[in-house]
């Protein structure tokens, strides 16, 4: 009966423990999802405006504050 090297054994453990702590990350992170995905909606939807505003010379601040005013309403 052949054993399996120890180098093997201690590359499994170390793997299987990336991987539980890899999920015990997804698992925490998850409500957080919704926020992101948002965030990214807002951005793709608000992007062309605020490249419009600040093209015809409004400030950047000033244009960033109306359009979430803006998306709030």
């Amino acid at each position: 009966m052949k054993t399996i090297p120890s180098k093997i054994i201690r590359q499994v453990i170390t793997l299987i423990g990336l991987g539980i702590v890899g999920f015990l990350i997804f698992k925490e992170l998850l409500p957080y999802f919704s926020g992101v995905l948002g965030a990214i909606t807002l951005y793709v939807l608000l992007k062309n405006p605020m490249q419009n505003l600040t093209s015809k010379g409004w400030n950047n601040t000033f244009a960033a504050s109306f359009l979430m005013l803006l998306s709030l309403i």
